[in-house]
């Protein structure tokens, strides 16, 4: 008695390899897109802590005279 596998031609065979191929490739370009918008979000966020980095110091300089930074350097600190 012949397996499944074994009573299928080659033709069918390879039509189903390309089956699952289309199939996979499809499922890698959507992942590929979800990952590369995840990655988008992360450079915005990253660049904008490099701009409160960077406006720190001047903001320091502006307000530290009157203590109301001090209030937000927990906040930023983290950064």
């Amino acid at each position: 008695m012949k397996s499944e596998w074994e009573s299928i031609t080659i033709d069918e065979l390879f039509a189903l390899r390309e089956q699952m191929v289309a199939a996979l490739s499809a499922k890698l370009v959507a992942k590929k897109a979800v990952i590369e918008r995840r990655l988008q979000q992360l450079n915005q966020q990253s660049d904008l802590v490099e701009t409160v980095k960077l406006g720190l110091p001047s903001l320091l300089m502006a307000f530290g005279h009157c203590g109301c930074v001090w209030k937000l350097l927990p906040l930023v600190s983290n950064l």
